[in-house]
């Protein structure tokens, strides 16, 4: 991990930015934020579900599911975010690269249900074994987000031309759409 992160910390972090680049959240529904957005929920764990190929049956967050290799994809069900369409979920299938959602979204899950979180535990709260908040969820913010986001923009500012100032915890939004 970086200087300044946990190792935890910085795995939550990198499984965080991958789940708000493909299902192209704001940074509230992804971390915890100033900002209060009516609309603007945290997704949690009871909000994670499981696809396997070929099957219409929602698998919802377990250790077998977290562990299930025949999982091809993942989704999130929406109470009141995004459309404001209560109810409606979206869904990602496996990528077979080294970024993909399913990967992400069942490592995040583990780490929840190997803790004792609840169905209720935020998607960006992680497990801290190290430092001050060990043996504790550790809530991750949108200032993490941004400060881990513009560490990467740097090492790749010479390809993109894009300044890290430039970047924050909204960008994968936008990242995401196009």
């Amino acid at each position: 991990a970086p200087k300044g992160f946990t190792p935890n910390q910085w795995r939550r972090i990198q499984d965080m930015c991958v789940i708000g680049f493909f299902f192209m959240l704001r940074p509230g529904e992804y971390a915890s934020t100033t900002t209060k957005e009516p609309q603007t929920v945290p997704f949690r764990l009871e909000h994670a579900y499981f696809l396997r190929e070929h099957e219409l049956h929602i698998v919802n967050p377990t250790i077998a599911s977290c562990n299930d290799s025949t999982i091809h994809f993942c989704g999130l069900r929406l109470d009141d975010q995004k459309n404001r369409s209560k109810g409606e979920s979206i869904t990602h299938e496996a990528t077979n690269k080294p970024i993909c959602p399913v990967r992400s979204l069942k490592r995040i899950a583990h780490e929840i249900i190997t803790n004792n979180g609840t169905s209720k535990t935020p998607l960006y709260q992680y497990y801290e074994t190290a430092g001050p908040g060990a043996g504790t969820f550790c809530t991750l913010t949108s200032k993490h987000l941004t400060a881990a986001l513009r560490l990467a923009a740097a090492k790749c500012q010479h390809i993109t031309g894009i300044p890290p100032d430039k970047i924050t915890a909204r960008s994968l939004r936008a990242g995401g759409a196009t």
